[in-house]
């Protein structure tokens, strides 16, 4: 995937796609604790735990094209040859903070509504 292509590209996403996010979610954390991306660090859980309870069918109050846009995001992080190859140190990583930045700032608000709905739920549940 191509960072000048990425806004059109996401949205050929489908639920494979979405699934193939959280078969390699563990991968993509873990990259996430490096360099720039670092700073995404904490909202990476949050963008494949929507993208769960989404395909689980337990969230649905959320756009497909946010659920797209996010597995988009997130498969870009794990695929080391993109714009950048992820091999060059630091810069390799940049294009990555870069799409993560792009895409948080789009969907942040339906995040934001996922985790008090979140909240709200394990609340409830635990009473």
């Amino acid at each position: 995937m191509n960072i000048a292509s990425f806004p059109k590209n996401f949205q050929n996403f489908d639920r494979s796609d979405a699934d193939k996010v959280l078969a390699n979610a563990a991968a993509i954390q873990r990259k996430a604790s490096f360099g720039p991306l670092r700073e995404f660090a904490a909202i990476i859980p949050n963008l494949i735990s929507m993208i769960s309870d989404y395909l689980s069918g337990r969230y649905s109050r959320v756009p497909w094209a946010t659920i797209a846009m996010s597995s988009a995001a997130l498969l870009y992080v794990l695929v080391p040859l993109d714009a950048c190859p992820d091999v060059i140190p630091v810069a390799g990583l940049l294009d990555d903070a870069a799409v993560l930045s792009f895409v948080w700032a789009a969907v942040k608000s339906d995040v934001e509504t996922y985790l008090r709905w979140k909240a709200e739920t394990a609340k409830s549940e635990r009473n």
